[in-house]
């Protein structure tokens, strides 16, 4: 889940802290909250409470028109393959707690139901118009300046059969901010994702030393996007080998 921009995301959530739990709306099969779990130890201490929100059914159907390759990716009933069950234990084999509460976003309690009075960190991998659109709305009472969003499917790649993307988690993010008055400022993007924290004046004084390196490029990324681009996901493979072997002579020595 999201690796380099969730890296970001904790950083900044170490350097520039503010209470509130972790939430993720769109879990699937529980990588997102794996994820969370692990850098929340590394960074955050004592780690926040975690939720995570799913119908756990696959996709819901949309009245927004799904074109080109998203007919197939984004049809009702794909990623049907989970459930609070299987997340549940997935989460327990690695020792992390979370709360998951089942059902379509547009339908369930108001967060403080489930003990939420302010969020910290939100993770939105939504996919459709009306997921974002209801999990904004559910977060919007429990957002403040210092809280934290990353973004999935929020910008199209570089891929002509992935453009309409742009008519979902765009669309409803730009209505959102609008409607609420909130000052959301990017950090990054790495499409289709985009992080983002919520801002004032006085947090940018404060903490512009701690997001500028955030927005910079590393290595990494660098070497990553070119893979990417010039050999396919598979130039991948050859980089995490090596990216493994240096970690290993790293902490042999």
């Amino acid at each position: 889940m999201y690796g380099r921009l969730a890296h970001r995301a904790f950083k900044l959530m170490a350097a520039a802290p503010i209470d509130g739990c972790l939430v993720e709306f769109g879990v699937y099969r529980g990588d997102g909250l794996l994820t969370m779990a692990r850098l929340a130890r590394r960074y955050l201490a004592p780690p926040p409470l975690m939720y995570g929100f799913d119908s756990f059914t696959g996709m819901p159907p949309t009245e927004v028109p799904l074109r080109s390759i998203l007919r197939q990716g984004w049809a009702e009933g794909v990623c049907s393959d989970t459930s609070v069950e299987l997340v549940q234990d997935r989460l327990r084999a690695h020792g992390v707690s979370a709360r998951l509460i089942k059902g379509m976003f547009g339908e369930i309690a108001p967060l403080r139901e489930y003990g939420i009075e302010q969020v910290r960190f939100a993770v939105i991998d939504c996919d459709l118009y009306e997921g974002f659109r209801d999990a904004l709305r559910l977060l919007t009472p429990h957002v403040r300046v210092g809280t934290v969003l990353m973004f999935d499917d929020l910008i199209p790649p570089t891929d002509h059969r992935h453009q309409s993307v742009r008519e979902h988690g765009k669309r409803a993010v730009e209505e959102w901010e609008h409607a609420v008055s909130m000052n959301l400022h990017l950090i990054r993007i790495d499409a289709p994702m985009a992080l983002c924290v919520l801002v004032d004046e006085a947090y940018l004084e404060r903490y512009a030393r701690a997001i500028l390196p955030l927005k910079r490029d590393q290595w990494g990324d660098l070497a990553t996007s070119y893979a990417r681009q010039y050999l396919g996901d598979g130039g991948l493979a050859p980089l995490k080998r090596v990216r493994d072997s240096l970690r290993g002579l790293v902490r042999r020595y």
